[in-house]
């Protein structure tokens, strides 16, 4: 399959828990054109990336990268999703710890089409929260204005949009800092 693109210098095939994955290295068997294996690459990438396999399996063909540099995308890649729906997802405390999924989506339903709701409970205590996610920002905000210090029996919901925890990390560590110069100003 690949080697209709180029002089192929090695093929590595290996399986693991998701599946099978595989490396290939082009080379210009002279060993003098610095630009054939990249170009060879490019062109098998965009020739066979998104190509239909058996069992309705897709073919993923992309340049290969240093593991620091997966985990670094990976990671942005899950920072851009999270950021993308944080005006959707509404962090909500302080509702009744007989609470669960269907009581808040019971709640929340009345303002617009909720995607998901995730109820955690933490502790003997009963100190529960959730994540309700709306489909649009829209509805969040609705649900928000309308429902914040809503009481429910002898407890007032808390409600706030959902903040990424390493954003809200760096947040707090840049106040700390801040706090720490003003100290040391005077």
């Amino acid at each position: 399959m690949f080697a209709q693109f180029g002089n192929i210098k090695s093929l590595v095939l290996q399986k693991n828990e998701i599946g099978q994955f595989g490396f290939v290295c082009y080379d210009d068997k002279e060993g003098k054109d610095k630009e054939y294996g990249p170009k060879c690459a490019g062109e098998a990438i965009g020739a066979l990336h998104g190509k239909d396999m058996p069992n309705n399996l897709k073919l993923y063909v992309r340049a290969a990268m240093k593991k620091q540099d997966r985990e670094s995308e990976k990671m942005k890649e899950t920072l851009r999703y999270k950021t993308s729906k944080k005006r959707c997802n509404l962090y909500v405390k302080n509702f009744p710890t007989d609470y669960g999924e269907a009581e808040l989506k019971q709640l929340f339903d009345q303002f617009g089409p909720i995607e998901k709701i995730r109820v955690e409970k933490k502790g003997k205590a009963g100190n529960a929260f959730a994540f309700v996610c709306f489909k649009t920002p829209d509805a969040a905000a609705s649900a928000k204005q309308a429902l914040h210090n809503h009481c429910i029996g002898d407890k007032s919901l808390m409600i706030n949009h959902y903040e990424i925890k390493q954003l809200r990390d760096l947040q707090i560590e840049e106040a700390i800092d801040k706090s720490d110069f003003e100290k040391y100003q005077a």
